[in-house]
């Protein structure tokens, strides 16, 4: 009998990300709000194509508008006409596209990266990735405190879900997935990602934000 050689399959990650809501409590469009010279979308597409090849942006509110501001850069996109309906529906509209699109090979599993994250770095990602590749058939979850206080300890986005559970991410609406997440606490892995504590939701964190970029213009030029 002879030997057949066999490779070892590597994983394969998609990445969605979530950029379809109208920002109520901010007032104004999260997706096209500037920080270090980049719009947060612009920011999540360069963090999620250094990952892989497989990224979407679900959009919802605004979408046409949004393509026009980013129309110099290349990306994949998909339109959510529900996204009133919840965070949920966007992400079980990237799940749809990746596992139901006949024109894509359908990946082991799913990133899901929120658009207003606007602090997670390049490393942040792939020490999540490389977690995931550890323990491939575990959802791999961000843990942090938000905005730093300690006290408040969350599992949330971004997080890696494979295939296993692609089926309830295709039933979410309303909600998004941190009940999953929750439901599978004791089974997951966990990474500290202390910058995913930091988003952008209200006119306060917008603020914040603009004190940070002014604090690291500052710091930049006093160099």
């Amino acid at each position: 009998m002879s030997n057949i050689d066999t490779k070892v399959k590597i994983p394969s990650l998609a990445i969605v990300i979530i950029a379809a809501g109208n920002s109520s409590r901010l007032g104004e469009n999260k997706q096209l709000i500037t920080f270090n010279g980049k719009t947060l979308l612009q920011h999540s597409i360069a963090l999620a194509s250094f990952l892989t090849d497989k990224t979407l942006c679900v959009l919802g509110y605004e979408a046409e508008k949004i393509k026009n501001n980013l129309a110099d850069i290349h990306f994949r996109s998909v339109t959510n006409q529900n996204w009133k309906s919840g965070m949920g529906s966007s992400i079980a509209t990237g799940v749809e596209y990746w596992t139901s699109n006949q024109l894509v090979s359908a990946p082991d599993a799913i990133m899901i990266l929120l658009c207003d994250q606007y602090l997670l770095t390049i490393e942040d990602l792939e020490m999540l990735y490389k977690s995931w590749k550890e323990y491939p058939n575990k959802i791999t979850a961000s843990q942090y405190s938000q905005e730093g206080n300690s006290n408040d300890v969350i599992l949330g986005a971004p997080a890696i879900f494979p295939s296993s559970h692609f089926p309830e991410l295709l039933k979410l609406k309303s909600q998004g997935a941190r009940k999953i997440l929750e439901q599978n606490r004791m089974a997951l892995s966990a990474v500290n990602i202390k910058n995913a504590g930091w988003d952008l939701d209200t006119p306060n964190d917008l603020l914040q934000l603009i004190n940070l970029e002014k604090s690291q213009l500052k710091s930049h030029l006093n160099q």
